[in-house]
């Protein structure tokens, strides 16, 4: 006997295994000489055909990237008894978990990952007397991109068949793969940023700090201007100077398609939003900044219209703090204290008045 032979021989076998499956879960054994009418719904279900399918057709992504399909059965008119399904995948992509749906509820084999075969095989059949109908959803499957290029997810077709009530045969006629496009990794550049405030000169002060860089990207379709808005933290070193703790990670931007300089704005919750410069974010991560200093003094926020600019009312209020020569701080008045010492004195005030050189100062915005 041949290697192909047995090959068929075995594949037959499985078939009417599950044809015999099909005729125990409906309770039909004991009908099987049937009607006429029965006859007659055989004879049409005979004419259909299931399409088994990966959902979406067509999945890009990159290096390093998840991504999940839908295996759905549309079986038309059909009564489905059982499925017995091997998916094959291309070396692209690693199957990482599969999750089973109740659609056919009963396991005749357990769901296996075969990850040096990249094969995934299931056999799934319906309980008694519920049969499936319309496009259930059976599998969904969830992968990994691990290598660039073009990919499929596919179907086994000699080793995946269906079965349903009044057919012998298998009844998939078409099989749907999913074409997977695997782009490079993204790489998301880094940025650290040095930056003076005036008034500052304490070590170990922390702020928080919006960041906006403005960047050019290069897509399918040209160049195109974007904008970012990141969240930081900064701490003053030893001369006053605030560093971001940690590099920023600037998810979101790939680095590789970066096209020229890249515009860095910064706000810290009392001062004014202001421009640092720009920076080649492909040759480097550091943006000193330390010769520019952000003007503090934005404490009237009442309004969207009285954030990011410095009024006559931004000055009023830390001059209603300043009852004493020195005022110890309160949670409403700690953000008088531009100096950090500890008090509300009169340097704060000479700080925040330093930079009140017009009867309004707006911040810099991208």
């Amino acid at each position: 006997m041949t290697g192909k032979y047995l090959q068929q021989h075995k594949i037959s076998l499985a078939l009417a295994m599950l044809v015999v499956i099909s005729f125990v879960f409906a309770g039909v054994f004991a009908s099987v000489t049937g009607t006429k009418k029965s006859q007659d719904q055989r004879s049409q279900a005979a004419t259909n055909s299931a399409v088994i399918s990966l959902q979406p057709g067509q999945q890009d992504t990159r290096v390093g990237e998840k991504f999940t399909l839908a295996l759905f059965l549309e079986v038309g008119d059909l009564r489905i008894s059982a499925a017995d399904i091997t998916i094959d995948y291309d070396a692209g992509v690693q199957l990482e978990k599969f999750e089973v749906t109740q659609a056919l509820p009963v396991v005749l084999r357990a769901g296996a990952i075969n990850a040096g075969q990249r094969t995934f095989s299931i056999a799934l059949g319906s309980g008694p007397q519920t049969p499936v109908t319309g496009s259930p959803l059976l599998v969904t499957l969830t992968f990994k991109a691990v290598s660039p290029g073009s990919n499929t997810v596919h179907f086994n077709q000699a080793m995946t068949q269906a079965a349903a009530l009044g057919n012998t045969a298998n009844v998939i006629g078409a099989y749907r793969q999913t074409s997977v496009t695997i782009g490079d990794q993204v790489v998301s550049p880094k940025l650290t940023i040095k930056v003076a405030q005036v008034g500052l000169s304490k070590q170990d002060v922390i702020t928080q700090a919006d960041i906006g860089l403005v960047y050019t990207q290069q897509n399918a379709a040209g160049q195109e201007k974007k904008l970012k808005l990141y969240k930081t933290e900064l701490t003053s070193n030893q001369s006053g100077v605030l560093i971001t703790k940690t590099p920023l990670t600037l998810e979101g931007i790939n680095q590789s398609t970066l096209v020229g300089m890249t515009e860095v704005y910064l706000k810290t919750p009392y001062t004014l939003s202001k421009k640092l410069g720009s920076i080649d974010l492909k040759q480097t991560e550091l943006l000193d900044a330390s010769d520019k200093k952000l003007v503090i003094g934005d404490f009237d926020q009442s309004s969207e219209q009285e954030k990011n600019v410095i009024r006559l009312t931004d000055i009023v209020a830390p001059l209603q703090a300043y009852t004493l020569l020195e005022n110890q701080l309160t949670p409403e008045t700690a953000k008088f204290d531009v100096d950090y010492n500890g008090l509300v004195d009169i340097r704060d005030i000479s700080i925040v008045l330093s930079s009140f050189t017009q009867l309004e100062l707006r911040g810099e915005v991208p």
